[in-house]
């Protein structure tokens, strides 16, 4: 087995739980977030198999979940769907390119928002969902950004 990406993704979630905790409280647009730790996920789980997809959302949940403090379970459970979910999406024939994989991981988030929204309810729908949608297009920009060192570290070798 190949550790090196094993190794690249444990360093890549701690450094998007640090940026969660240190950096997104302070470049908050009209409630929305820079999700760090949940675009990173999904970008691993982009180049991973579904099973590992669903593994390193597992981790990205339970750091989500700790760091938010409380709902650990809604945090996990939507973490994991769609982690695997942006692995099955992403392993088709034809490799996917810096745009494309930037909105699809911005997806990803407005269904983890919407996931946790209809498990563990908002007090108010319209503010969390705007939110929610603003997150998910500041992940954009930040997926796009970061999609060049994604592609470098977890993109499998051809044989």
């Amino acid at each position: 087995m190949n550790w090196k990406p094993v190794v690249w993704g444990v360093i890549v979630l701690w450094l998007g739980a640090v940026l969660d905790f240190g950096a997104a409280p302070y470049l908050s647009i009209k409630g929305g977030l820079f999700a760090f730790t949940l675009t990173f996920a999904y970008l691993i789980a982009a180049y991973s198999r579904p099973a590992a997809g669903a593994l390193v959302g597992f981790f990205a949940g339970v750091i989500s979940g700790g760091l938010a403090g409380g709902g650990l379970a809604v945090h996990i459970i939507s973490a994991v769907v769609i982690g695997f979910m942006v692995s099955k999406v992403a392993r088709q024939p034809e490799e996917l390119a810096a745009l494309p994989t930037a909105g699809m991981i911005g997806a990803a988030l407005f269904m983890t928002s919407l996931i946790r929204v209809f498990i563990l309810p908002a007090g108010s729908i319209g503010a969390y969902l705007i939110a929610a949608g603003l997150s998910a297009l500041m992940s954009v920009l930040l997926a796009f950004a970061v999609y060049p060192l994604a592609r470098t570290l977890f993109q499998p070798k051809e044989a």
